[in-house]
């Protein structure tokens, strides 16, 4: 882990966010306009991944991805820190983002911190951690200090939405939300077969 003021010494390269990244999010002003058209819903919204670069020694660099559930858990992957020569950044993001529709856009760091910090501040105001096979944990000083709160308005239009994913216990985030939020005060997409 890197301390914060060796984070500070090392400026940020880029930072990169899936397209879509603010389909049913609530945006404060200065984030409004940095995303792709959203008035229609294309099937994979609140699911957002977020890549950050830092340089490295010589002509590396130092690259952390997060997979970020907007809508309700939070973070549930992270890859990194990958260590690169600087002329594989494009190609590595290319094939971080390949499964995303869409494609992805450059975003300030600003905005990065506040889609992981806040998607994390947001999962556990409704009873969840950063998912324990991620590597959140080692990964999240990379995105650099953070004083929050977040000023973006996180689950789909202010209301928790669980999509069940392959890996989630769905039971057990239903109980978590029921005890948390109440029934009645969340929406679920159920039933996804891996």
């Amino acid at each position: 882990m890197s301390s914060p003021n060796d984070l500070e010494t090392r400026a940020v390269v880029g930072c990169w966010a899936t397209n879509r990244w603010s389909k049913g999010l609530g945006l404060p002003t200065q984030y409004l306009g940095m995303d792709v058209d959203t008035s229609s819903f294309s099937g994979d919204e609140g699911l957002v991944g977020v890549s950050v670069a830092r340089p490295a020694s010589g002509n590396q660099l130092r690259l952390c991805h997060y997979l970020v559930d907007t809508y309700c858990l939070g973070v549930k992957n992270t890859i990194g820190p990958l260590r690169l020569a600087a002329e594989k950044l494009e190609p590595t993001l290319e094939q971080l983002f390949s499964s995303h529709r869409g494609g992805y856009r450059e975003i300030p760091p600003a905005l990065a911190a506040d889609l992981v910090y806040g998607a994390v501040e947001y999962a556990r105001s409704l009873g969840f951690e950063p998912a324990k096979d991620s590597d959140y944990p080692a990964t999240a000083d990379h995105l650099g200090p953070w004083t929050g709160p977040s000023p973006i308005v996180f689950g789909r239009d202010g209301r928790p939405y669980f999509i069940n994913g392959p890996s989630d216990e769905v039971d057990q985030v239903i109980a978590t939300l029921d005890r948390t939020v109440g029934r009645g005060g969340y929406d679920t997409t159920t039933g996804f077969e891996g």
